[in-house]
């Protein structure tokens, strides 16, 4: 097994020893100067500038984009005196200004943001609150009354850290990443919240809980669904060592690990997983749910072993892979999707070096061609507040996946702790929130409007 220290602790060269590399990718780093010609030659525009912590954020039509905010505690307190928010930016004359503000709920955090397929509804991921609905037209307009989906299981769950909310193609239904949520003793902390979406009298969307789906692991922070609707994919960051039986790849070196870090290396952990779900088992599971308990058994078709701290997961336009952040392990996973039902041991097809420390969001564009990924060095620095400077292993690094093995093709820094992207069809534009830094970097192709020239170095520093 690879043992995964401290970032603080580990250079880039050892790091991808300890990763096994040599079976994929190992980037060096001149490497990662090279801006090919393959690259969509991104380049950093003006930021926006947030009053507060920007999490999830969504690229609307006509220059609109929408932030999910936390707005600063006016004390130390911070969730007490914290007010989770959806901020609404609109281009004009070349920048980006804030034209509106929807206040979700005061005295909560606010995470992941997404939008249905229909795009006429933003969805949000409140720590407490569970799942915020907002009709756009509304928000845009200053009438927003937003719905609240409960994922506390009825008040069971005093914090089910709601994270992330990605919705079915039809509309019909959403899966939930709810992070912290513990449905009992049997079970690790942390579920994936099912719910149906439907239509009141006024047309506007509402939702109600159906159940929650148990992982072999633990703190379950991202989830998504497949293009055709028939699997979602969640992630853990943690698999209890009694539950590591349960797993698939615990063979293979490159995903398993007893020596994974999330912020203290004197309290090493075991890896995370990567948990298949059949969409339409855990919706006929979940009418019949065990009594009041709402845990839905059956419907996880496989969980395979993920490298340390899984993050996010991604499906690439044609269904035919995934790719998995594991933030611990600083590396990208891809498994064949098909493979991760009828033969888990034999999916992973390769690990990348992330290119940066602690890897979370992701993005493709070019139908496929690119994927985009946020390397956050979230625990490089604890200290680490708005105003500190650009830290060695921050940056947006760009791959070219196309490939049979992906490719570095350009990396762009960013603030501190990027933690989310935007990013249009073709890749003419990509937004990224700054969690620590309160501000979104705004990345365009060709000549930015301030007149910035590219940047093209390792770590973005």
């Amino acid at each position: 097994m690879f043992a995964k220290q401290h970032p603080m602790h580990v250079t880039g060269n050892l790091r991808r020893l300890v990763l096994g590399l040599t079976c994929s990718l190992a980037i060096t780093s001149s490497e990662a100067h090279t801006l090919t010609d393959a690259s969509p030659n991104l380049v950093e525009d003006t930021p926006i500038v947030i009053d507060g912590n920007p999490n999830g954020v969504v690229r609307y039509r006509n220059g609109i984009v929408f932030v999910a905010v936390t707005a600063r505690a006016p004390s130390a307190a911070a969730t007490a005196g914290s007010a989770a928010q959806i901020e609404i930016f609109r281009r004009t004359n070349g920048a980006f200004q804030r034209t509106g503000t929807v206040l979700l709920k005061a005295g909560d955090t606010v995470n992941g943001l997404t939008i249905t397929p229909d795009r006429t509804t933003l969805v949000a991921s409140l720590e407490s609150s569970g799942v915020a609905l907002i009709d756009i037209d509304e928000a845009l307009h200053g009438t927003s009354k937003t719905a609240f989906v409960d994922q506390s299981n009825g008040g069971k769950i005093a914090r089910p850290g709601t994270f992330q909310t990605t919705v079915t193609p039809d509309g019909h239904y959403a899966f939930v990443a709810n992070e912290y949520g513990q449905l009992s003793a049997d079970y690790p902390a942390g579920n994936v919240g099912v719910i149906a979406l439907q239509r009141n009298a006024r047309g506007l969307l509402e939702g109600t809980p159906l159940g929650f789906i148990p992982l072999a692991g633990g703190t379950i922070p991202g989830v998504s669904v497949s293009r055709d609707g028939r699997r979602a994919y969640a992630v853990s960051e943690i698999v209890p060592a009694a539950n590591l039986r349960q797993l698939s790849g615990t063979s293979n070196t490159r995903l398993t690990s007893d020596q994974c870090v999330q912020n203290d290396p004197a309290q090493p952990t075991h890896n995370g997983e990567l948990s298949v779900i059949d969409v339409h088992k855990a919706i006929e599971a979940a009418r019949v749910a065990n009594g009041t308990s709402k845990i839905i058994q059956g419907a996880v078709i496989t969980s395979i072993a993920a490298a340390c701290s899984p993050v996010r997961v991604l499906e690439s336009p044609d269904g035919a892979s995934l790719w998995v952040t594991a933030r611990g392990s600083d590396a990208l996973l891809q498994f064949d999707t098909g493979r991760l039902v009828y033969d888990p041991d034999g999916a992973l097809l390769q690990v990348v070096n992330s290119n940066g420390l602690q890897p979370v969001a992701e993005a493709m564009f070019d139908n496929g061609r690119f994927l985009m990924v946020t390397n956050s060095a979230r625990f490089a620095d604890t200290s680490m507040g708005a105003n500190t400077a650009r830290i060695a292993g921050t940056n947006v690094s760009l791959f070219d996946i196309s490939r049979p093995v992906a490719t570095l093709v350009q990396t762009l820094p960013t603030g501190s702790f990027p933690r989310d992207i935007a990013v249009s069809p073709r890749g003419r534009t990509a937004f990224v929130t700054n969690y620590q830094s309160s501000s979104v970097t705004v990345l365009s192709r060709g000549a930015p409007s301030n007149g910035k020239a590219n940047t093209v170095s390792p770590f973005g520093s």
